[in-house]
C-alpha cells in the first residue's frame, strides 16, 4: 500500500534509478517515464520510437534493426550496447554483443506495459556494464490491470496485420497472474530506392511472435518470455548482395526470472533475484557470383546465461537508507559460428564460456528535509580483463516545493562483449583481442527542474562527458577490435514537457546500405 501510495500519488514516482521507490524529484539522475497512457495516445509501436520521443535521444532504422543514441553518441554499428535495457529490472541486453532489441524484436508487446523509465547519465554504479548513457526499464502489466480477457488486432498498410490475446487475473486468495501471446507479419514497403544500386522489390517482409507471462503469489513473481523475428534485408548486408531475394536475419530471445521482495520488521528490506536467459541468431546470406550460381552463407549464434541477484537495504539513524547488493552471472554457453550452405565449409566455430561478478553499496544521506546527499560505487569482476569500480555522486537540493536542483558526477563503463574479444574467423583474417580493455565514461552533470503551474516541467541540464578506450574495429593486416577511441561531448539541453504528454516523436530515416563483400570475401556479423 505504501508503495502504491507513492508510485500513484501527485509526485511521480521512480524505481529504477536507485532500485526503490522514489518520488522522481529525489532521485540521483535526470528522469523520464513514459505512461501507457501517452503510448495509446501517441500509437508508438516500438520502445524505440517511445524513446525517440525524449530530449536527447534518437531513434534511427536500417531496415534491421532499430537503434537508440543518447546525446549525440550514435556510431555505426552500435544496436544499443550502451543503454541498459530492463524489463521488470531484469536484463535484456544478451550475451555475445551486448545487444538489445529496441524494435519489433522487444520481448514484450507494448500493449503489455505499463510505464517505461529511463533514467539519463552513467549507473555502472548499480548495474555494471552496459548502463553508459542511460538505463531503460520496461514495467510490464499486472493481472490486476485486466482483470479477464483482452483481445486486439491491427490491420494497416504494407500488408501488415498483428493479433494479440491476452489473460490477466488477481483471484481472492492473492494469486495474480498475465499471460500474453501475439502474432505479427508485414510485407514491408513494395520497393526501395537506394539511389545508383537501384532498387530493393518485396524484400522489405517481417514476421514477429511473442509470448510473455507473470504470476505472482505473495512475495514471489515468477515472469518470462519468449521472442521470435525473422526480417528480410532489402538492401542486403555484409555478405549478401544487394537485390538477392531470401537474405534474413532470425532472432530468438527468451528468458524467466524468479523475484522475491520482503519487507522485514524494523524496515529492513530484502530482494532476491534468479534468472535465465537465451539467446539465438541464425541468417541466410545470398550472394551471387554468376547469373547462374547462387551462394548462401550461414551465422548460427548462441549465448545461454544464468544467474543471481541480493540486495539488502535499511534505514540507520532516520537518515541513512543503505542499499547492499551482489550479482553473479554465469555465461556457461557462448558460440559463434559461420559456414558455407552449399560447401559446408566451416568459417568460424568460436566456444568460450564465462563469468561474471560484482558488489555495490549505496548510501542516500537526508541531510535536511530538502538537502540529500547520494553516494555509491560498485566494483565488478570478469574472466577476461579482470576488475573495474564505479563511483557516483549526487546532491539533491529543493529550496522551493516546485524547485529542484541536482549536482551529479558518476563513472561507468562497457565491458568488451564476446564478439570483440574472442571472434576469429575466415583462416584468420579477423582475430579476437583478449586484451581490449573496457570502454569508460566520465560524466557531470547539473539539473535544474521547475514545475510551472499543474501542466509542465521545465528542465535545465547542462552535462559534460569523458569517453576513454572506446572500443572500434580496425582493418589493417588482419581486422580485429581495438582500443582507439576517446570523445568529450558538452552539451546545454533545455526542456519543456506537459505533465501529461511527451514531446513529439523523432523520425525514423532508412539508414541501410548493402555491405560489401567481407575480408577475404567472406561475409563478418551483421552488426559491424
Amino acid at each position: 500500500e505504501d508503495e502504491q501510495a507513492v508510485l500513484f500519488g501527485e509526485l511521480p514516482s521512480v524505481f529504477s534509478a536507485s532500485r526503490h521507490e522514489q518520488p522522481i524529484t529525489k532521485a540521483p539522475a535526470a528522469v523520464d517515464v513514459i505512461t501507457s497512457e501517452q503510448i495509446k495516445h501517441y500509437g508508438w509501436r516500438t520502445v524505440a520510437a517511445m524513446l525517440g520521443s525524449l530530449p536527447g535521444f534518437l531513434a534511427t532504422y536500417d531496415r534491421a534493426y532499430q537503434r537508440v543514441g543518447v546525446r549525440g553518441f550514435a556510431p555505426p554499428g552500435d544496436y544499443n550496447t550502451r543503454i541498459l535495457v530492463l524489463i521488470d529490472g531484469h536484463r535484456i541486453n544478451e550475451s555475445l554483443q551486448d545487444y538489445a532489441g529496441l524494435g519489433r524484436d522487444f520481448p514484450v508487446d507494448v500493449e503489455n506495459i505499463e510505464r517505461v523509465e529511463v533514467v539519463r547519465g552513467p549507473a555502472s554504479s548499480l548495474y555494471g556494464s552496459s548502463a553508459v548513457f542511460a538505463v531503460v526499464n520496461v514495467i510490464t502489466l499486472r493481472g490486476r490491470d485486466l482483470q479477464g480477457v483482452r483481445l486486439g488486432g491491427e490491420v494497416a498498410s504494407y500488408g501488415s496485420e498483428q493479433g494479440q490475446v491476452s489473460y490477466g487475473q488477481k483471484f481472492a486468495n492473492g494469486l495474480e497472474g498475465l499471460l500474453s501471446a501475439s502474432y505479427y507479419h508485414s510485407d514491408g514497403h513494395n520497393s526501395l530506392n537506394y539511389g545508383n544500386l537501384g532498387s530493393a522489390d518485396w524484400l522489405d517482409q517481417e514476421q514477429v511472435e511473442r509470448l510473455f507471462g507473470k504470476l505472482a503469489w505473495g512475495d514471489f513473481t515468477l515472469s518470462g518470455g519468449y521472442m521470435q523475428r525473422k526480417k528480410y534485408l532489402p538492401a542486403g548486408s555484409v555478405g549478401a548482395d544487394f537485390g538477392v531475394p531470401g537474405s534474413n536475419y532470425h532472432d530468438r530471445r527468451a528468458y524467466a526470472d524468479l523475484n522475491y521482495r520482503h519487507t522485514f520488521s524494523g524496515d529492513w528490506e530484502a530482494t532476491g533475484r534468479l534468472f535465465w536467459d537465451g539467446y539465438e541468431f541464425d541468417d541466410d546470406l545470398n550472394s551471387r557470383p554468376a547469373p547462374q550460381q547462387l551462394l548462401t552463407n550461414q551465422d548460427y549464434w548462441q549465448g545461454n546465461w544464468l544467474g543471481g541477484e541480493v540486495l539488502l537495504s535499511h534505514t540507520f539513524f532516520d537518515s541513512h537508507r543503505l542499499t547492499l547488493g551482489s550479482e553473479y552471472r554465469r555465461n556457461y554457453s557462448q558460440h559463434m559460428a559461420n559456414y558455407d550452405l552449399q560447401t559446408g565449409f566451416q568459417w568460424a566455430d568460436n566456444r568460450l564460456n564465462s563469468s561474471i561478478a560484482g558488489v555495490f553499496l549505496q548510501d542516500e544521506w537526508a541531510i535536511l528535509d530538502n538537502l540529500s546527499l547520494h553516494a555509491g560505487a560498485r566494483y565488478d569482476h570478469y574472466d577476461n580483463f579482470g576488475g573495474t569500480a564505479n563511483p557516483r555522486l549526487g546532491l539533491i537540493y529543493q529550496p522551493f516545493a516546485d524547485t529542484t536542483l541536482k549536482l551529479l558526477y558518476g563513472t561507468a563503463f562497457r565491458a568488451p562483449n564476446a564478439f570483440e574479444t574472442y571472434y576469429t574467423c575466415c583462416s584468420g583474417t579477423w582475430i579476437g583481442n583478449p586484451a581490449l580493455k573496457p570502454e569508460r565514461i566520465e560524466s557531470y552533470e547539473i539539473v535544474l527542474e521547475q514545475k510551472i503551474g499543474e501542466h509542465f516541467n521545465v528542465r535545465f541540464s547542462p552535462y559534460y562527458n569523458k569517453l576513454s578506450n572506446l572500443i572500434n574495429q580496425v582493418d589493417a593486416d588482419v581486422r580485429q577490435f581495438r582500443n582507439q577511441g576517446n570523445a568529450r561531448h558538452t552539451a546545454w539541453r533545455p526542456s519543456c514537457k506537459a505533465i501529461t504528454a511527451t514531446s513529439k516523436a523523432a523520425s525514423v530515416t532508412p539508414t541501410s546500405r548493402p555491405g560489401s563483400p567481407g575480408w577475404n570475401k567472406r561475409p563478418i556479423r551483421r552488426r559491424t
